[in-house]
């Protein structure tokens, strides 16, 4: 069974015979990936990462941006697109 959710902002659903072909159209937006489950959410959301819990690493986030992904550090720092 797959599951799909919308609204308005976000895209969830479980990953199926679906999934290559949204992932291609996909673009500029963040995307996270789960092991069955795979999350796209709107650039218009605000994504803020208070504190310094993980810093320096990468988040479980990443995005599309004209059609090239970016991995986002979780530092404060800023990525120009």
């Amino acid at each position: 069974m797959h599951y799909y959710r919308y609204d308005g902002d976000i895209l969830d659903f479980t990953k199926g015979l679906l999934t290559e072909r949204i992932m291609k159209m996909a673009d500029n937006c963040f995307i996270r990936e789960r092991k069955d489950r795979i999350t796209l959410f709107s650039l218009k959301l605000p994504m803020v990462c208070p504190g310094t819990y993980r810093e320096g690493g990468l988040l479980e986030f990443y995005a599309i941006i004209n059609k090239k992904k970016i991995r986002l550090p979780a530092t404060g720092a800023t990525t120009d697109f």
